[in-house]
């Protein structure tokens, strides 16, 4: 079924850019992330943010590393912080508050 709803979601980021996925690989996650917030929380994305982050953060460890989230933790915890800063991690200290506070809360 993952195979399929993956395929599914290809497709339609496909038809939402006009172009293929592999060109607009960011706007790909980010569909990719919207649905799956929806699917597995029955909410909208805009009322679970940060369950939204997670998926985002979860498709590029990924889709980079091809491993699961959970065996790349400091990548996983890397990309959430870029993402609520929206700057690189390496440039903001706000990053160790993250990686603080995120160490904390994520599965061990």
């Amino acid at each position: 079924m993952r195979t399929s709803v993956y395929s599914h979601i290809c497709t339609l980021t496909h038809l939402y850019t006009r172009t293929s996925v592999y060109s607009h690989i960011c706007t790909h996650i980010c569909i990719l992330a919207h649905l799956y917030t929806h699917l597995y929380t029955r909410t909208s994305v805009h009322t679970s943010v940060y369950s939204h982050i997670c998926i985002l953060a979860h498709l590029y460890t990924h889709l980079h590393t091809r491993t699961s989230v959970y065996t790349s933790v400091y990548l996983h915890i890397c990309i959430l912080a870029h993402l609520y800063i929206r700057t690189s991690v390496y440039t903001s200290c706000k990053h160790i508050c993250i990686l603080t506070h995120l160490t904390v809360s994520l599965p061990h």
